[in-house]
């Protein structure tokens, strides 16, 4: 992705949301994974 200059804070308060977002997911599929292998 391309960092641009002039974000506003509204913009960089969403990207910051789907970070979290996918980083809940990851881990969600994470943890289901373990139960199927382990």
């Amino acid at each position: 992705m391309i960092e641009v200059e002039e974000e506003t804070e509204e913009e960089r308060e969403a990207a910051r949301q789907e970070k979290r977002r996918l980083r809940k997911l990851r881990v969600k599929a994470m943890v289901i994974n373990h139960h199927i292998y382990f």
